[in-house]
């Protein structure tokens, strides 16, 4: 399976968040925690809540997409990608619609209520929570959460290899020069959720620090070759000049640090 991801070490958008942002100020004052939702089908009702806190007159409405099965997935922040699907039945957020009467705090639940099928628990399926922050005399703010729903025990990502390359055309866009890409192959039953990235091999995971790596947004899917744009300068110049050696990559949703070769 092949999808394409973008990446950019700061990225600045006036009506729009992805998972990576935690604080915004065009609604007044707007947080949410956690920058990720995090399900399993082991709990009794499988479900995850993230907080919101936004001033007085503030409206929140929700929307879950999940990931389309493909083998040419592109994972996107277009909330209109054919790669995702919004016939969701099975899964339900509470409230559907929220308005503040004050400042404070909010919590969304998304919550499965259906059964998990053996086809769901072939491997951890991946969605996107996109929730709509509204209020008057304001834009639009839109937070893109990714969905993690582990459905069966054991699943977990298996990082084999990462390849160095070049393109001059990405998700459908065209670019003037060529933009380096970072591939990363994932051979196991989880989502291998990146973001962090660091060329300082250290002789144990203990020993790593936040300091350590650079920002690095992706989500590599089960059994996926996916492949990362990388927008940033710095970082495309020291993966060109890694080929041959080993980078590690962190993972956004637990204290894990995997070490994988570039192939030259």
């Amino acid at each position: 399976m092949k999808r394409k991801i973008i990446c950019a070490s700061l990225i600045a958008l006036s009506s729009f968040a992805t998972a990576a942002d935690v604080t915004v100020t065009n609604t007044g004052t707007l947080n949410i925690a956690p920058t990720f939702c995090e399900m399993s089908s082991a709990t009794k009702t499988p479900s995850c809540t993230i907080s919101i806190q936004a001033s007085q007159g503030s409206k929140v409405s929700t929307l879950f997409y999940l990931r389309q099965p493909s083998s040419q997935y592109e994972d996107t922040t277009n909330i209109l990608s054919a790669d995702f699907s919004s016939n969701t039945r099975n899964f339900t957020t509470n409230p559907l619609f929220a308005e503040y009467e004050k400042d404070g705090t909010k919590q969304i639940r998304l919550i499965y209520t259906s059964k998990i099928t053996p086809d769901m628990a072939s491997g951890e399926m991946y969605g996107r929570l996109f929730i709509n922050v509204e209020k008057p005399g304001s834009s639009p703010f839109m937070f893109n959460l990714p969905v993690y729903f582990t459905t069966a025990k054991n699943q977990k990502a298996e990082v084999t290899s990462a390849t160095v390359g070049t393109t001059t055309r990405f998700d459908g866009r065209s670019y003037p020069r060529p933009m380096t890409t970072l591939t990363v192959v994932n051979n196991g039953s989880g989502v291998f959720a990146i973001n962090g990235i660091s060329f300082t091999k250290k002789a144990t995971a203990s020993e790593y620090s936040y300091a350590d790596f650079l920002p690095l947004d992706g989500n590599v899917l089960p059994r996926s070759r996916d492949t990362i744009l990388i927008t940033d300068e710095k970082l495309a110049k020291q993966l060109q000049e890694a080929k041959g050696s080993t980078i590690i990559l962190s993972s956004k949703r637990k204290t894990e640090y995997v070490e994988v070769a570039i192939e030259k």
